[in-house]
């Protein structure tokens, strides 16, 4: 799950504007919580799907947002599951 929280305090303080929301809808997000969150549900119980996560945080990153704008706010942290 990526979920992206507060959407309507970043869209008052201009750091979400509606055609980075409508760009991540079409990257499967969806608005929750009375429209405050963004949450994506990718599946990632195997190894095979990791490319998938990588790709919708590489796109959140330099193509929905530019990441240098966020360099003191916010982070992307991504934790690879142990291989059995």
């Amino acid at each position: 799950m990526i979920t992206l929280p507060e959407v309507q305090r970043h869209r008052v303080g201009y750091q979400l504007r509606k055609k980075q929301i409508k760009v991540l809808q079409r990257l499967g997000f969806q608005l929750y919580d009375h429209k405050d969150k963004l949450i994506l549900f990718l599946p990632f119980s195997i190894s095979a799907e990791i490319p998938a996560v990588k790709y919708v945080l590489a796109k959140i990153a330099f193509e929905v947002f530019y990441f240098k704008d966020f360099s003191q706010d916010s982070y992307i942290k991504y934790h690879e599951p142990a291989v059995e």
